[in-house]
């Protein structure tokens, strides 16, 4: 599976947002969820999305401590590499 990009990523949040125009924070990639306005249905719905894209399960007890977009998206690419 090829690593999932931030824009990607991106597209993935707009969808469950539910609107493909909506602009997220200039900040992205500092902002957390919550910041940017997910909630935790928001972000597990984006979780079970790329879970779906990259055909694996991502390991909740370690999901857990993910905050960021940046630190999911790295998360999800570390996992990918191993």
């Amino acid at each position: 599976m090829a690593q999932l990009s931030l824009e990607e990523l991106k597209q993935t949040m707009r969808q469950v947002a539910g609107d493909d125009d909506v602009e997220l924070a200039d900040d992205f990639e500092t902002a957390t969820f919550e910041e940017l306005g997910f909630d935790s249905l928001a972000v597990f719905e984006t979780v079970h999305r790329v879970e779906r894209t990259c055909g694996r399960k991502l390991p909740e007890e370690e999901l857990a401590e993910v905050t960021t977009p940046k630190e999911f998206l790295e998360f999800v690419n570390d996992l990918e590499r191993a």
